[in-house]
């Protein structure tokens, strides 16, 4: 998480540094920007503040602050990133408002609910669920007792993970590139999210229910080191965004010479 962090962040910086005068610099930059604020306040949830009430009715008293944030900084930069790469006519003239506008904006409905289902969750779960000192959980471990506001929260994780992989599928399917290497990393940005958000979701919620495997979603990310591969995967992800910024801001930069 805190290599994510690091990477998105310098990712926004350089992008910033190469392309000072650029109109939509700003919003590339963010698009980094706002996913390092994710992967780092993540990563205190993940590591320094860890344990949810998953297991039993009490939980970390910083863990659902976390991801309350962290969830949300990470939408927005999904949002940024569909409407500078793929849904610049919804965010124009009225004029331009074509198919791209029901897609687009149904995109941003699923984007708004699964945040304020893992915002609210976490919300509740800070005010009614017991908080241990320290971050060692020792409560007794009783599966029976969830809270509900963590089952709405992990339902959000999960409706976030769909509505992530759609939103770059959406971009790679809808936006006419302007040559084959922005063809190319067009679908290598969405190409990499199968081993991201999707792996999660096989890993933690399809294989754990199947007969081919006995072990939880937890062990079985430790066994094939999912934890490693997904961290690789919206790594290189985010290279591709910085190169597709890289190209939209330099045209931007020759039609400005040009006029």
């Amino acid at each position: 998480d805190y290599l994510t962090f690091a990477l998105t962040f310098f990712l926004g910086c350089l992008t910033l540094a190469r392309f000072p005068n650029a109109n939509l610099v700003g919003q590339h930059g963010q698009v980094q920007f706002f996913m390092s604020i994710g992967y780092l306040v993540g990563a205190l949830g993940h590591h320094a503040f860890p344990n949810r009430a998953s297991s039993d009715n009490c939980a970390n008293v910083y863990y659902y602050l976390c991801w309350a944030i962290s969830y949300p900084a990470m939408s927005v930069s999904n949002l940024l990133w569909l409407k500078l790469d793929a849904s610049r006519a919804l965010f124009s003239s009225k004029q331009e408002l074509a198919p791209l506008t029901t897609t687009a904006l149904l995109i941003m409905v699923c984007h708004v609910v699964t945040n304020v289902m893992i915002v609210s969750g976490s919300m509740v779960c800070f005010f009614t669920v017991p908080h241990y000192s320290g971050v060692e959980d020792d409560c007794a471990v009783d599966h029976s007792t969830q809270p509900t506001c963590d089952k709405v929260v992990y339902i959000g994780e999960l409706c976030y993970f769909i509505v992530w992989f759609v939103t770059f599928l959406y971009i790679s399917v809808k936006h006419p590139p302007h040559s084959r290497i922005d063809s190319l990393l067009e679908w290598l940005q969405t190409v990499f999210l199968v081993g991201a958000p999707l792996q999660i979701i096989l890993v933690y919620n399809i294989l754990p229910y199947t007969s081919v495997w006995t072990k939880t979603g937890a062990e079985l990310s430790e066994l094939l080191g999912t934890a490693w591969t997904y961290k690789a995967c919206v790594c290189a992800n985010h290279v591709c965004i910085f190169l597709i910024s890289g190209h939209m801001l330099r045209r931007e930069s020759a039609g400005k010479k040009k006029k």
